[in-house]
């Protein structure tokens, strides 16, 4: 995928950027993940789980090689690029684009090295976990039952995400962690252009409020009514907002997604969208949350 990426890049550039004006870059998603504790083992899983999940990526269109940590884990079976390669690779972004949407807690397993790994995660050698001495990483507005101890911890996310009981299971408001993501690649890598792509979290429908993540068959006046949104984009793009003051070179955001729409495996079942759509008859109405963005924006033009 990185040597295609650069190759589209590098037609882009030779033959249309010049007459067309435009920006190329590649889009990644990143969770910040959290050090569960400060061990410099729970601090190295964060930073392994950083490398495999961003840097796999970044790390090649920035420096034109993988993460340390992926070359000493990895070894042969992490494939090399020869110089030409890396030519073609190294530097191949006008901007990343970043959806950055939760945060959770690492941790080092202690588990032994194995000698054929069977997925991607194995090599990351961290655990997920989502509170720390009891409290939670950050608020979900339903909870069926609290995860409340360590115990509450797992060698994957694929094996955790199943004791989460809402409505998207894998998502918490973790404001800070959008601070975090930012900063980490403008830190990490040489402060490049970044479009937030996508920025979204999830809740569920409960007798007073709706959020982010509303089920598919939610009532238009209980999904009209997502103050839940509203306070997640607020502190999300509030911590944004930090970022950019101390530094980070952002020039856009997207919030997922302007409409309800067929959420990849989720299908119909899951409502994003700021506007919502009735799926019988496919008429869209503005939810609170679109009306929330109509005037922080306006307040913006004002300004």
């Amino acid at each position: 995928m990185i040597l295609s990426h650069a190759a589209a890049v590098k037609r882009y550039r030779d033959k249309y950027q010049a007459k067309q004006k435009g920006r190329i870059g590649i889009l990644l998603d990143f969770v910040w993940y959290e050090p569960l504790t400060d061990s410099k083992d729970d601090q190295d899983a964060a930073q392994r789980s950083r490398d495999f999940h961003l840097g796999w990526f970044l790390h090649p269109i920035i420096y034109g090689e993988y993460p340390k940590s992926m070359q000493e884990i990895v070894q042969a079976r992490l494939p090399k690029f020869t110089e030409e390669e890396i030519k073609m690779v190294k530097g191949s972004i006008d901007y990343v684009g970043i959806n950055q949407y939760t945060a959770y807690y690492m941790f080092d397993p202690h588990l032994p090295k194995q000698e054929k790994p069977t997925r991607y995660q194995s090599d990351w050698n961290a655990g997920f976990a989502f509170e720390r001495n009891g409290v939670p990483i950050g608020p979900r507005v339903r909870h069926l039952f609290a995860l409340t101890t360590l115990s509450s911890t797992f060698d994957s996310f694929d094996d955790a995400k199943w004791h989460l009981q809402a409505h998207s299971e894998w998502l918490y408001i973790v404001p800070w962690g959008m601070y975090k993501a930012v900063t980490y690649v403008k830190e990490h890598y040489g402060n490049p252009t970044v479009i937030l792509s996508e920025n979204v979290t999830d809740s569920t429908t409960t007798t007073v409020v709706t959020g982010m993540d509303d089920p598919g068959n939610v009532t238009l006046r209980q999904g009209l009514h997502d103050t839940t949104r509203i306070n997640y984009y607020r502190s999300y793009i509030t911590e944004l907002k930090k970022a950019i003051d101390d530094g980070a070179t952002v020039i856009g955001y997207f919030a997922w997604s302007l409409l309800d729409n067929f959420e990849w495996k989720s299908g119909y079942t899951s409502r994003f969208g700021i506007v919502y759509v009735d799926y019988k008859n496919l008429r869209r109405y503005a939810k609170m949350s679109a009306y929330w963005f109509k005037q922080m924006l306006d307040r913006g033009k004002r300004n």
